[in-house]
């Protein structure tokens, strides 16, 4: 995941629990360490706080008997046991024994990511290194500018240096492919130059 994390005012903040385990942005009594708990048991930290107010990758790998924590792509702390993944709450934590809601996150989250295996590290920095080009984006339309002569210029931005497919319609049904497009840098401007319909759909993909 992606995190801008800022100080959150309670004694911990969580990035994902389920009542029993917690995965922490800032362990409990205000260490601000990334950490994780097991309710009952014990708190664990990885030595490593997130920058505040600056956008940071992380990545938590446990692989049998131990936890590994990446962040923006470099290995920065391993602890000798681990945790099942715990997704009930995004931001915030729950305390089955108590009942109630915990742990409030203060920041902002993006492109969470679940894998049912450990990843690599090569694969780790290969997600990291994606930056603000993303790994989930579905193709956008920016702006659709109609033209003197009738033609259409549109500006669409998605995955960096996947090639968008362009497609036109008249009613939403039929579609005619207008070919594929190199996109180098994720952003691309076009012009629909056999456009000569006065209604005329577009819509996107990157295959």
């Amino acid at each position: 995941m992606w995190v801008n994390r800022q100080n959150a005012p309670g004694t911990a903040a969580a990035l994902s629990g389920d009542g029993n385990y917690e995965l922490k942005l800032e362990q409990y009594n205000a260490t601000r360490q990334v950490g994780f708990t097991t309710f009952g048991v014990a708190d664990y930290n990885f030595g490593y706080t997130v920058p505040q107010s600056t956008w940071t990758h992380l990545a938590f790998v446990a692989s049998g008997t131990q936890m590994q924590l990446y962040a923006n792509g470099a290995l920065v702390g391993t602890l000798t046991t681990n945790i099942p993944l715990p997704r009930a709450y995004i931001g915030a934590g729950y305390v089955n024994s108590g009942a109630r809601v915990v742990d409030y996150m203060l920041g902002n989250l993006d492109e969470l990511l679940l894998f049912n295996r450990a990843l690599s590290a090569n694969e780790i920095n290969a997600i990291y290194a994606a930056g603000s080009s993303g790994l989930v984006r579905a193709p956008e339309f920016t702006s659709v500018v109609p033209l003197d002569n009738g033609q259409f210029q549109m500006n669409l931005r998605g995955l960096t240096g996947r090639n968008f497919t362009l497609y036109w319609s008249e009613n939403f049904f039929n579609w005619k492919s207008l070919g594929s497009i190199a996109n180098p840098t994720g952003i691309i401007q076009y012009t629909d130059h056999s456009a000569t319909n006065p209604i005329t759909v577009y819509r996107a993909t990157q295959p």
